[in-house]
């Protein structure tokens, strides 16, 4: 649904060990987009004129992103090695609470050695809920520890031309960017700030981005930020690779408050041990559901996954969750407390219609690409 190839440059950035990264704009070339590099969209709208264009009644006509729904390849994929990376971790913050480290050294889920995945039959094993009480997430104590972790998740509104015009929804979560770091970050899927390329033609990247966390039944009590810039990986820009479908919203400030201080924000997880428990958190908005409250879903990784299309990168996982459209970009948390966060290691990505698979969601294992992007942004509008 692309409709034609832009022209424009794009950031790229070069990422030393943990260091912030430097920017440098260099014109668009197909060979110089790696599957595991973070790419940054032109500068977005001014706040200002992000917030004035998401009026109530945009708000209320914005459709399901659309989340990619495919044919499942025949056979089925071979068990995933163990991650090769060095697992590291950001740890969560409460709001105002002050980020004192980078990332660590360590596994967060699943320690010890990398066990062999148990496959489970479709329909894999989960439990959902809304979140209940809405106090936890939307109520007197919002933006103080009473409501964290719970308003770390937002609903995310955008356009994308890429997708035919019009408005959209997805998800996201504010994540730490560290000590030092911006407190500017939310966490979503690649093709909710860029529409993905087809090997030929690279993705449109969204515009008019808000984010809103603690959204509920048309509501936001802190408030919503806008984006100041996207990112995404290489893989995904390029070529909508499956494994890559990963994304960044930077956001400026809103009345005076960066996100992550405002309302704290989840650790972030990567090359940790692939068979987790995993708390999904999301606002799907197609039926049955309408996005207007935020919905979980209690499950563990039920399979490794091969989807089609390019196959660069680590195999995806699946779990169990009925989760439909506006859903995407939400984050996959391990180790989650209610008065402590935990650790994003996952997103709802895509799901199968051949063989239909409406109790299943699937999504990227967390690597070196998550490093990537997290050392990229973390330390932009500083």
């Amino acid at each position: 649904m692309r409709l034609s190839k832009p022209t424009y440059f794009l950031t790229f950035v070069l990422v030393l060990g943990l260091g912030l990264g430097v920017a440098y704009q260099v014109p668009l070339a197909r060979g110089q987009v790696a599957d595991a590099a973070a790419l940054g969209s032109p500068d977005q709208p001014s706040a200002a004129a992000v917030r004035a264009f998401w009026t109530p009644a945009r708000m209320a006509a914005a459709r399901p992103a659309p989340m990619p729904m495919l044919t499942r390849p025949t056979g089925r994929p071979a068990p995933a090695p163990a991650a090769t990376g060095t697992p590291k971790y950001v740890p969560p913050v409460a709001p105002g609470q002050v980020a004192t480290t980078g990332a660590v050294l360590g596994q967060v889920g699943g320690t010890g050695t990398q066990p062999a995945v148990t496959y489970y039959t479709y329909p894999y094993p989960f439990s959902t809920s809304g979140t209940f009480p809405f106090s936890l997430y939307n109520g007197p104590a919002l933006g103080t520890l009473g409501s964290w972790p719970w308003i770390t998740n937002a609903k995310v509104f955008f356009q994308n031309a890429g997708y035919g015009g019009g408005t959209f929804v997805c998800s996201g979560t504010v994540i730490n960017s560290g000590g030092g770091g911006n407190r500017r970050l939310v966490w979503s899927a690649g093709h909710c700030v860029n529409s993905g390329g087809d090997g030929s033609t690279n993705g449109v990247w969204s515009t008019n981005v808000l984010v809103c966390p603690a959204y509920r039944d048309g509501n936001s009590p802190v408030g919503c930020w806008a984006s100041l810039q996207l990112w995404t990986l290489g893989g995904w820009f390029s070529s909508s690779n499956f494994r890559r479908d990963q994304g960044v919203i930077v956001t400026a400030d809103n009345a005076g408050w960066r996100i992550q201080d405002r309302v704290g924000a989840e650790g972030l997880a990567w090359d940790q041990n692939r068979v987790q428990h995993f708390i999904d958190f999301g606002y799907p908005a197609a039926a049955p559901y309408t996005g207007e409250r935020l919905r979980q879903c209690w499950a563990s990784t039920a399979i490794d996954d091969s989807p089609p299309g390019p196959t660069a990168g680590p195999q995806t996982l699946g779990i169990g969750c009925d989760m439909t459209g506006g859903s995407s970009g939400g984050g996959w948390i391990i180790n989650f407390t209610m008065g402590g966060g935990g650790y994003t290691n996952g997103l709802n990505s895509y799901k199968y219609t051949v063989p239909a698979q409406p109790l299943a969601m699937y999504g990227p294992f967390f690597d070196v690409g998550t490093e990537n992007l997290w050392n990229a942004t973390r330390g932009l509008f500083p």
